[in-house]
């Protein structure tokens, strides 16, 4: 089990914020593990010092690329190879940035030409490179990567594709994946790098976007942007990695933004089911402890259950704005990312069913004819074709230590308790415990081990044999029915049968 990574990124104070008057309140402390908070418990207070730990937090002073290296994105687009799941959100108040650091500036300046370095271009000019990396390396079989991307939005609880165009897509529940997947979701193939950038840029110019106080530029709905890989290797069951970008709408005081649409309550009544799963998550340690998780009571819990409960490995990028003006929202954006960091997952490797249990029969079968080939070649017998009876009677009579009228020394059937006729058994497999000689001197041949398989009683014998009366003062006979079938056994060879218990091991 692994908990959920937490980051924070603090942006820098913009220069209008400066203008009104507004000071930082948000400052990453040295050694990039935590943020300290000047705010107020509540109205009554003063302001107080509040310090909490992140696994990483960003500075104003940090770049993109550094943000792609610090948060460790390039091990997570190296484990959608290895046929892991990884997800990579962004939330926080509106105006804090998420958009900015998911696919960095959405609209050219004077002067400036757009730029694509957010975390989510990078990953895919790193995957693009990853791939074409991995084919290149020699290999005795065949491999093959395909990379596929899919782009949605969800806008006032309707799922739209970002990618053709097409609206009100349904959201299911697959009893297979045990989890829920959107149907008719367009998937196209990516080749190289600008593919992905293709893609993405599509996909942003059909977002909704929207003016209010806080932002001249504001998302306006939840974004997912999906990219799956498909590694094949030889006769080896495909891995099926992916890893999801997800851009959420930032959570709004309608006093703030001054809007009053139903896409801002929306917004808030999305979040608001995330809050009420994250918290359920968090307060569970393990998954047997979890109580009921309500993931249908929002289509973004429905779409997020695979990355929060699914054996996922996920990273929470928390953006927050420094303003005093905002300081209470973004200590609400901290406390909801120290929930989810209490959540434990446990990332697994993802392989089709079908093509595994294909996998597993062939490889079974190749080893059963090795070990065929084995028993021809010490018998003497033809490696392909049917086994005449006579030659196989040829084959053992020819075997060393085995004459044509030498049979193997076995304990009488009828007469015998099931502890003399096992020791009897056990006297003829072991030649150091067998007599020397018979009763003319002569010494006794060591019977093969394919001769005792010859002579040993069948298993309808066995079944119609009589049991032997127990034994005074031993034990009395189980009385449950579930321990019948064991008792015969046990009676029957002298020995008790322990059931192994099967257990399932899962990669991590």
């Amino acid at each position: 089990m692994e908990q959920v990574k937490v980051a924070l990124r603090v942006r820098p104070l913009l220069p209008t914020e400066r203008e009104r008057g507004e000071d930082e309140k948000i400052a990453v402390l040295p050694g990039g593990k935590s943020v300290q908070v000047i705010a107020r418990v509540n109205r009554a207070t003063q302001n107080q010092v509040h310090t909490f730990d992140m696994d990483c937090c960003l500075g104003p002073d940090v770049s993109q690329e550094e943000v792609f290296a610090e948060l460790g994105i390039a091990k997570m687009c190296d484990a959608v190879f290895e046929g892991r799941a990884a997800t990579v959100m962004c939330f926080g108040q509106t105006g804090g940035g998420k958009t900015y650091t998911m696919s960095g500036r959405t609209e050219e300046e004077e002067n400036e030409e757009l730029t694509r370095d957010g975390i989510q271009f990078a990953a895919a000019r790193y995957l693009a490179k990853a791939r074409d990396r991995l084919l290149t390396v020699t290999s005795d079989v065949a491999k093959s990567i395909i990379l596929r991307v899919s782009y949605l939005e969800l806008f006032n609880e309707r799922i739209n594709d970002l990618l053709n165009g097409s609206e009100g897509l349904k959201c299911r529940w697959s009893r297979e994946a045990n989890s829920f997947f959107v149907q008719d979701l367009m998937l196209v193939e990516c080749l190289n790098a600008d593919d992905f950038v293709l893609a993405l840029q599509e996909g942003q110019l059909r977002r909704k976007r929207a003016e209010h106080l806080l932002n001249a530029d504001s998302s306006r709905s939840h974004v997912l942007f999906t990219v799956y890989a498909e590694v094949s290797e030889g006769d080896r069951p495909a891995l099926h990695g992916k890893i999801t970008f997800v851009d959420l709408a930032g959570s709004e005081r309608l006093r703030d933004t001054g809007s009053q649409n139903d896409d801002s309550k929306s917004i808030n009544r999305s979040l608001f089911a995330l809050g009420n799963v994250v918290e359920k998550l968090s307060k569970s340690r393990t998954v047997k402890q979890r109580e009921h998780i309500p993931y249908r009571s929002s289509v973004l819990t429905q779409l997020l259950m695979d990355t929060l409960d699914g054996g996922c490995r996920t990273l929470l990028v928390a953006c927050v704005t420094p303003s005093s003006r905002f300081v209470e929202e973004s200590l609400r954006t901290i406390h909801f990312a120290q929930r989810a960091r209490n959540i434990r997952s446990r990332p697994v490797e993802r392989v089709d069913a079908t093509q595994q249990e294909i996998y597993d029969l062939k490889t079974e079968i190749r080893r059963l004819q090795g070990e065929n080939a084995l028993l021809r070649n010490a018998l003497g017998l033809p490696e392909t074709g049917t086994v005449d009876p006579s030659l196989l009677q040829r084959s053992l009579q020819r075997s060393p230590g085995v004459t044509a009228t030498s049979t193997p020394v076995l304990a009488p059937t009828t007469g015998t308790s099931p502890r003399s006729e096992n020791h009897s058994l056990k006297r003829a497999s072991h030649p150091e415990q067998v007599p020397r000689g018979h009763s003319n001197g002569e010494p006794m041949l060591r019977p093969t081990p394919l001769a005792i398989l010859e002579h040993l009683p069948s298993s309808a014998e066995l079944a119609t044999r009589p049991r032997p009366l127990p034994l005074q003062g031993g034990p009395p006979p189980p009385s449950s029915s579930s321990s019948s079938a064991a008792a015969a056994v046990s009676a029957g060879f002298g020995f008790h049968v322990v059931p192994k218990q099967n257990k399932l091991f899962f990669r991590m």
